[in-house]
């Protein structure tokens, strides 16, 4: 509770929109713990969301034997390649909303089948790795956190956050999204 009142503090407010467990304790009681200090920034609206970051399957599951408010939100690193879709079904099951972080990390690795399918389905519409990518995640209904940072002209920014809004004109059909499915291991 001191931690979620110190960092409202330094962001100068009295309550965020989303507050987020960032990974599971060393124990389910230690994480049971802190859920109840995150129900009771939501009751007490210091909190208008509560969620966790980074919990499988069985955290979930874990955390809603004593959770008494709902789990809102997961965030994960969610993305082509990165896909836990026993982790979706479940956040669908339980009406748990889904946030993908670094999402488009995997297009700067040299997984084998990652390149070849993305660019595949970019050319196909148009778009560049990057917006298939967040097009990948709009299909499976996962919230994507665009990002672009120039410390010397943040305005720079502007022309990418565009770009990537243009995703939301673009569905992948059933056989692209079992394409690009498929790069996950």
């Amino acid at each position: 509770k001191g931690y979620i009142d110190e960092e409202l503090e330094q962001l100068g407010t009295d309550y965020v929109d989303l507050l987020l467990f960032h990974h599971r304790c060393k124990t389910p009681a230690e994480t049971a713990n802190v859920w109840k200090a995150f129900e009771e920034a939501k009751r007490s609206g210091k909190a208008k969301h509560i969620g966790v970051s980074n919990f499988n399957v069985h955290d979930l599951q874990t955390l809603q034997q004593t959770a008494e408010l709902p789990i809102e939100v997961l965030e994960a690193h969610f993305g082509i390649g990165l896909m836990d879709f026993e982790v979706l079904a479940f956040a669908k099951q339980h009406n748990i909303h889904v946030a993908g972080f670094a999402s488009t990390s995997e297009d700067r690795t040299d997984h084998p089948t990652f390149h070849p399918a993305v660019s595949q389905v970019a050319r196909s519409h148009g778009l560049s790795n990057v917006q298939v990518m967040y097009a990948y995640l709009n299909n499976w209904n996962v919230t994507f956190l665009s990002s672009c940072f120039h410390r010397d002209d943040p305005w720079k920014c502007m022309n990418y956050f565009g770009k990537d809004l243009e995703v939301f004109n673009h569905r992948l059909s059933a056989d692209e999204m079992r394409t690009l499915d498929a790069v996950t291991a």
